[in-house]
Protein backbone atom coordinates (compact mmCIF):
# COMPACT_ATOMS: atom_id res chain seq x y z
CA UNK A 1 0.00 0.00 0.00
CA UNK A 2 1.56 3.30 -1.14
CA UNK A 3 1.67 6.70 0.48
CA UNK A 4 -0.77 7.91 -2.16
CA UNK A 5 -3.38 5.22 -1.45
CA UNK A 6 -3.08 5.80 2.29
CA UNK A 7 -3.34 9.55 1.82
CA UNK A 8 -6.37 9.13 -0.47
CA UNK A 9 -8.13 6.90 2.05
CA UNK A 10 -7.54 9.46 4.79
CA UNK A 11 -8.49 12.45 2.65
CA UNK A 12 -11.74 10.82 1.55
CA UNK A 13 -12.89 10.47 5.16
CA UNK A 14 -11.82 13.71 6.80
CA UNK A 15 -12.00 17.48 6.37
CA UNK A 16 -9.88 20.27 7.85
CA UNK A 17 -11.00 23.54 9.39
CA UNK A 18 -8.21 26.12 9.43
CA UNK A 19 -8.38 29.75 10.43
CA UNK A 20 -11.07 29.54 13.11
CA UNK A 21 -10.48 32.49 15.39
CA UNK A 22 -11.91 34.38 18.33
CA UNK A 23 -10.36 37.71 19.15
CA UNK A 24 -9.13 38.05 22.71
CA UNK A 25 -12.35 39.39 24.13
CA UNK A 26 -10.88 40.09 27.56
CA UNK A 27 -8.30 42.48 26.05
CA UNK A 28 -11.08 44.80 24.93
CA UNK A 29 -11.96 45.90 28.46
CA UNK A 30 -8.51 45.57 30.03
CA UNK A 31 -6.73 48.74 31.03
CA UNK A 32 -3.69 49.67 28.90
CA UNK A 33 -0.39 48.18 30.03
CA UNK A 34 1.20 51.52 30.96
CA UNK A 35 -1.80 52.44 33.12
CA UNK A 36 -1.71 49.08 34.90
CA UNK A 37 2.04 49.30 35.52
CA UNK A 38 1.66 52.78 36.98
CA UNK A 39 -1.20 51.66 39.24
CA UNK A 40 0.85 48.69 40.45
CA UNK A 41 3.87 50.91 41.08
CA UNK A 42 1.70 53.31 43.07
CA UNK A 43 0.32 50.41 45.11
CA UNK A 44 -3.23 50.99 43.89
CA UNK A 45 -3.74 47.47 42.53
CA UNK A 46 -2.10 44.10 43.03
CA UNK A 47 -0.17 42.06 40.49
CA UNK A 48 -2.01 38.97 41.64
CA UNK A 49 -5.57 40.08 40.89
CA UNK A 50 -6.14 40.15 37.12
CA UNK A 51 -9.78 41.20 37.54
CA UNK A 52 -8.62 44.50 39.02
CA UNK A 53 -7.19 45.39 35.60
CA UNK A 54 -10.65 45.68 34.04
CA UNK A 55 -11.86 49.11 32.93
CA UNK A 56 -15.44 48.18 33.85
CA UNK A 57 -17.48 48.69 36.98
CA UNK A 58 -17.74 45.31 38.82
CA UNK A 59 -21.44 44.93 38.00
CA UNK A 60 -20.77 45.48 34.30
CA UNK A 61 -17.71 43.24 34.51
CA UNK A 62 -19.97 40.38 35.62
CA UNK A 63 -22.16 40.89 32.54
CA UNK A 64 -19.08 41.05 30.33
CA UNK A 65 -17.75 37.77 31.76
CA UNK A 66 -20.98 36.10 30.63
CA UNK A 67 -20.32 37.39 27.12
CA UNK A 68 -16.71 36.19 27.26
CA UNK A 69 -17.85 32.78 28.50
CA UNK A 70 -20.18 32.43 25.50
CA UNK A 71 -17.31 33.22 23.12
CA UNK A 72 -14.99 30.77 24.89
CA UNK A 73 -17.68 28.10 24.72
CA UNK A 74 -17.49 28.15 20.92
CA UNK A 75 -13.74 27.47 20.94
CA UNK A 76 -14.13 24.75 23.58
CA UNK A 77 -16.76 23.00 21.46
CA UNK A 78 -14.52 23.06 18.36
CA UNK A 79 -11.56 21.64 20.30
CA UNK A 80 -13.74 18.86 21.75
CA UNK A 81 -15.08 17.79 18.37
CA UNK A 82 -11.84 17.92 16.36
CA UNK A 83 -8.22 16.86 16.62
CA UNK A 84 -5.10 18.87 15.61
CA UNK A 85 -3.87 18.39 12.05
CA UNK A 86 -0.14 18.94 12.19
CA UNK A 87 3.19 17.76 10.84
CA UNK A 88 6.54 17.28 12.52
CA UNK A 89 6.98 19.19 15.74
CA UNK A 90 4.10 21.59 15.23
CA UNK A 91 2.14 22.29 18.39
CA UNK A 92 -0.85 20.11 19.24
CA UNK A 93 -2.62 23.47 19.72
CA UNK A 94 -2.42 24.02 15.96
CA UNK A 95 -5.18 26.16 14.44
CA UNK A 96 -5.59 23.47 11.79
CA UNK A 97 -8.23 20.97 12.97
CA UNK A 98 -9.22 17.59 11.54
CA UNK A 99 -12.70 16.06 11.72
CA UNK A 100 -14.65 13.24 10.02
CA UNK A 101 -16.65 14.23 6.94
CA UNK A 102 -19.79 12.74 8.48
CA UNK A 103 -19.62 15.32 11.29
CA UNK A 104 -19.73 18.33 8.96
CA UNK A 105 -23.42 19.25 9.31
CA UNK A 106 -23.56 18.86 13.09
CA UNK A 107 -20.20 20.52 13.69
CA UNK A 108 -20.84 23.60 11.60
CA UNK A 109 -24.48 23.87 12.64
CA UNK A 110 -23.54 23.85 16.32
CA UNK A 111 -20.61 26.24 15.82
CA UNK A 112 -22.90 28.71 14.09
CA UNK A 113 -25.52 28.38 16.83
CA UNK A 114 -22.92 28.98 19.53
CA UNK A 115 -21.60 32.00 17.62
CA UNK A 116 -25.14 33.40 17.32
CA UNK A 117 -25.71 32.94 21.05
CA UNK A 118 -22.46 34.76 21.82
CA UNK A 119 -23.38 37.61 19.46
CA UNK A 120 -26.83 37.94 21.06
CA UNK A 121 -25.25 38.41 24.50
CA UNK A 122 -22.72 40.85 23.06
CA UNK A 123 -25.42 42.90 21.31
CA UNK A 124 -27.63 42.90 24.40
CA UNK A 125 -24.74 44.30 26.42
CA UNK A 126 -24.16 47.09 23.89
CA UNK A 127 -27.80 47.90 23.12
CA UNK A 128 -29.41 48.44 19.72
CA UNK A 129 -28.36 52.09 19.54
CA UNK A 130 -25.20 51.75 21.63
CA UNK A 131 -26.74 53.56 24.60
CA UNK A 132 -26.14 50.69 27.01
CA UNK A 133 -22.46 50.63 26.13
CA UNK A 134 -22.23 54.41 26.59
CA UNK A 135 -23.70 53.98 30.09
CA UNK A 136 -21.20 51.20 30.80
CA UNK A 137 -18.34 53.49 29.75
CA UNK A 138 -19.60 56.29 32.03
CA UNK A 139 -19.80 53.90 35.00
CA UNK A 140 -16.38 52.52 34.12
CA UNK A 141 -14.77 55.96 34.15
CA UNK A 142 -16.32 56.73 37.53
CA UNK A 143 -15.08 53.39 38.88
CA UNK A 144 -11.53 53.87 37.54
CA UNK A 145 -11.33 57.46 38.84
CA UNK A 146 -12.49 56.36 42.29
CA UNK A 147 -10.22 53.32 42.48
CA UNK A 148 -7.15 54.35 40.43
CA UNK A 149 -7.36 58.14 40.36
CA UNK A 150 -8.24 60.79 37.78
CA UNK A 151 -4.89 60.50 36.02
CA UNK A 152 -5.52 56.82 35.27
CA UNK A 153 -9.07 57.50 34.12
CA UNK A 154 -7.91 60.22 31.73
CA UNK A 155 -5.25 57.88 30.27
CA UNK A 156 -7.79 55.27 29.20
CA UNK A 157 -9.59 55.36 25.87
CA UNK A 158 -12.69 53.20 25.89
CA UNK A 159 -13.80 51.64 22.58
CA UNK A 160 -17.00 52.91 21.04
CA UNK A 161 -20.02 50.61 20.81
CA UNK A 162 -19.28 49.77 17.17
CA UNK A 163 -15.59 49.16 17.96
CA UNK A 164 -16.53 46.86 20.82
CA UNK A 165 -18.84 44.81 18.56
CA UNK A 166 -16.30 44.62 15.73
CA UNK A 167 -13.64 43.38 18.13
CA UNK A 168 -15.92 40.72 19.65
CA UNK A 169 -16.09 38.42 16.64
CA UNK A 170 -15.85 34.74 15.79
CA UNK A 171 -14.54 33.60 12.40
CA UNK A 172 -15.76 30.17 11.21
CA UNK A 173 -14.06 29.41 7.87
CA UNK A 174 -15.30 26.83 5.39
CA UNK A 175 -13.62 23.43 5.69
CA UNK A 176 -10.78 22.42 3.41
CA UNK A 177 -10.77 19.18 1.42
CA UNK A 178 -7.52 17.28 1.83
CA UNK A 179 -6.12 16.14 -1.51
CA UNK A 180 -3.57 13.41 -2.17
CA UNK A 181 -1.26 13.95 -5.14
CA UNK A 182 -1.59 11.51 -8.05
CA UNK A 183 2.07 10.72 -8.67
CA UNK A 184 1.22 9.29 -12.11
CA UNK A 185 0.65 12.88 -13.24
CA UNK A 186 4.13 14.06 -12.26
CA UNK A 187 7.66 13.45 -13.48
CA UNK A 188 11.20 14.54 -12.70
CA UNK A 189 11.60 16.83 -9.68
CA UNK A 190 7.82 17.23 -9.49
CA UNK A 191 7.51 13.52 -8.75
CA UNK A 192 9.62 14.06 -5.64
CA UNK A 193 7.42 17.02 -4.67
CA UNK A 194 4.27 14.91 -5.08
CA UNK A 195 5.71 12.04 -3.07
CA UNK A 196 6.75 14.36 -0.25
CA UNK A 197 3.28 15.90 -0.28
CA UNK A 198 1.72 12.48 0.23
CA UNK A 199 4.23 11.59 2.93
CA UNK A 200 3.41 14.81 4.77
CA UNK A 201 -0.31 14.08 4.47
CA UNK A 202 0.23 10.62 5.94
CA UNK A 203 2.24 12.21 8.75
CA UNK A 204 -0.64 14.53 9.59
CA UNK A 205 -2.94 11.56 10.05
CA UNK A 206 -0.37 9.65 12.09
CA UNK A 207 -0.06 12.65 14.37
CA UNK A 208 -3.84 12.96 14.54
CA UNK A 209 -4.03 9.32 15.59
CA UNK A 210 -1.38 9.83 18.26
CA UNK A 211 -3.11 12.96 19.59
CA UNK A 212 -6.45 11.13 19.66
CA UNK A 213 -4.98 8.21 21.58
CA UNK A 214 -3.52 10.60 24.16
CA UNK A 215 -6.78 12.53 24.39
CA UNK A 216 -8.85 9.39 24.92
CA UNK A 217 -6.31 8.17 27.48
CA UNK A 218 -6.48 11.46 29.40
CA UNK A 219 -10.27 11.34 29.79
CA UNK A 220 -10.36 7.61 30.47
CA UNK A 221 -7.89 8.08 33.32
CA UNK A 222 -10.12 10.82 34.73
CA UNK A 223 -13.07 8.43 34.74
CA UNK A 224 -11.03 5.83 36.64
CA UNK A 225 -9.85 8.41 39.18
CA UNK A 226 -13.24 10.05 39.75
CA UNK A 227 -15.30 6.86 39.92
CA UNK A 228 -12.76 5.11 42.16
CA UNK A 229 -12.98 8.01 44.62
CA UNK A 230 -16.76 7.88 44.41
CA UNK A 231 -16.65 4.14 45.07
CA UNK A 232 -14.48 4.54 48.17
CA UNK A 233 -16.87 3.81 51.05
CA UNK A 234 -14.31 5.08 53.56
CA UNK A 235 -14.04 8.51 51.99
CA UNK A 236 -16.22 11.18 53.60
CA UNK A 237 -15.61 13.61 50.71
CA UNK A 238 -17.08 12.40 47.44
CA UNK A 239 -16.02 14.02 44.15
CA UNK A 240 -18.61 15.92 42.17
CA UNK A 241 -19.30 14.40 38.77
CA UNK A 242 -19.73 16.80 35.87
CA UNK A 243 -21.49 16.16 32.58
CA UNK A 244 -18.26 17.05 30.81
CA UNK A 245 -16.58 13.94 32.28
CA UNK A 246 -18.82 11.71 30.16
CA UNK A 247 -19.18 14.08 27.20
CA UNK A 248 -15.43 14.59 26.76
CA UNK A 249 -14.76 10.86 26.79
CA UNK A 250 -17.55 10.26 24.26
CA UNK A 251 -16.10 12.87 21.90
CA UNK A 252 -12.53 11.62 22.30
CA UNK A 253 -13.59 8.02 21.68
CA UNK A 254 -15.65 9.00 18.64
CA UNK A 255 -12.67 10.78 17.03
CA UNK A 256 -10.30 7.89 17.76
CA UNK A 257 -12.81 5.42 16.35
CA UNK A 258 -13.24 7.45 13.16
CA UNK A 259 -9.48 7.55 12.58
CA UNK A 260 -9.03 3.89 13.40
CA UNK A 261 -11.95 2.69 11.28
CA UNK A 262 -10.95 4.75 8.26
CA UNK A 263 -7.24 4.09 8.39
CA UNK A 264 -6.52 0.51 9.33
CA UNK A 265 -8.44 -0.93 12.28
CA UNK A 266 -5.51 -1.32 14.64
CA UNK A 267 -6.65 -4.21 16.89
CA UNK A 268 -5.26 -2.64 20.07
CA UNK A 269 -7.15 0.58 19.48
CA UNK A 270 -10.27 -1.37 18.57
CA UNK A 271 -9.98 -3.29 21.85
CA UNK A 272 -9.71 -0.08 23.88
CA UNK A 273 -12.66 1.47 22.06
CA UNK A 274 -14.75 -1.65 22.66
CA UNK A 275 -14.01 -1.47 26.38
CA UNK A 276 -14.92 2.21 26.56
CA UNK A 277 -18.08 1.95 24.47
CA UNK A 278 -19.34 -1.26 26.01
CA UNK A 279 -18.63 -0.61 29.68
CA UNK A 280 -17.97 3.10 30.27
CA UNK A 281 -19.90 5.47 28.00
CA UNK A 282 -22.88 3.15 27.54
CA UNK A 283 -24.78 5.08 30.23
CA UNK A 284 -27.39 7.73 29.56
CA UNK A 285 -25.75 10.33 31.81
CA UNK A 286 -23.20 10.63 34.61
CA UNK A 287 -25.90 10.23 37.28
CA UNK A 288 -26.08 6.52 36.41
CA UNK A 289 -22.50 6.20 37.65
CA UNK A 290 -23.41 8.11 40.80
CA UNK A 291 -26.55 6.14 41.62
CA UNK A 292 -25.62 2.62 40.50
CA UNK A 293 -22.70 0.81 42.20
CA UNK A 294 -22.81 -1.94 39.54
CA UNK A 295 -22.64 0.57 36.66
CA UNK A 296 -19.83 2.37 38.45
CA UNK A 297 -17.90 -0.85 39.02
CA UNK A 298 -18.33 -1.89 35.39
CA UNK A 299 -17.16 1.51 34.19
CA UNK A 300 -14.07 1.40 36.41
CA UNK A 301 -13.10 -2.04 35.09
CA UNK A 302 -13.74 -1.10 31.47
CA UNK A 303 -11.88 2.19 31.77
CA UNK A 304 -8.95 0.51 33.55
CA UNK A 305 -8.64 -2.04 30.74
CA UNK A 306 -8.74 0.74 28.15
CA UNK A 307 -6.13 2.76 30.02
CA UNK A 308 -3.72 -0.19 30.05
CA UNK A 309 -4.14 -0.70 26.31
CA UNK A 310 -3.86 2.97 25.40
CA UNK A 311 -0.79 3.43 27.61
CA UNK A 312 0.95 0.70 25.62
CA UNK A 313 -0.03 2.50 22.43
CA UNK A 314 1.38 5.84 23.61
CA UNK A 315 4.69 4.19 24.55
CA UNK A 316 4.76 2.57 21.15
CA UNK A 317 4.22 5.80 19.23
CA UNK A 318 7.02 7.51 21.13
CA UNK A 319 9.60 5.36 19.31
CA UNK A 320 7.79 4.98 15.98
CA UNK A 321 8.22 8.39 14.38
CA UNK A 322 8.17 9.43 10.74
CA UNK A 323 11.44 10.89 9.47
CA UNK A 324 10.72 12.48 6.11
CA UNK A 325 14.29 13.69 5.74
CA UNK A 326 15.96 10.28 5.64
CA UNK A 327 14.90 7.88 2.95
CA UNK A 328 11.93 5.59 3.44
CA UNK A 329 9.81 6.52 6.46
CA UNK A 330 9.29 3.99 9.21
CA UNK A 331 5.77 4.33 10.48
CA UNK A 332 4.05 2.38 13.20
CA UNK A 333 0.40 2.20 14.14
CA UNK A 334 -2.35 2.40 11.57
CA UNK A 335 -0.26 2.57 8.41
CA UNK A 336 3.09 1.09 9.31
CA UNK A 337 2.76 -2.50 8.18
CA UNK A 338 1.44 -1.58 4.76
CA UNK A 339 3.74 1.36 4.15
CA UNK A 340 7.00 -0.15 5.37
CA UNK A 341 6.58 -3.31 3.32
Amino acid sequence: MTNKSIAETAANNFLVIEGFSIKKVSDIVSAPKHVVERAIKDGIISKRDKFEYSMLDPADEAVFLEVKSAFDKTRTYLNRKTTPCRTGKQSSQSNKKLFPIGMYSDLYGNLQNLRDEAYQLRDAMVGDDGSRWEAIVRRGKIYIARKWGDRAMQSIDYPTASEFKSRCTIVIPDPTILQAADIRSFGGDLLRVAENHNKALVEQFENAKTDSIENALKFTRKVVTQLTKLDDVKSSVKPRLYDSLLDNLKDATSMLKALNTSLGDDPSITSAITSIEGRVINVENKDVWKDSPSARSSAIRGATDAVKTLEKMTKKTEVEKIDLSKGKPKIGGLFGKALNS
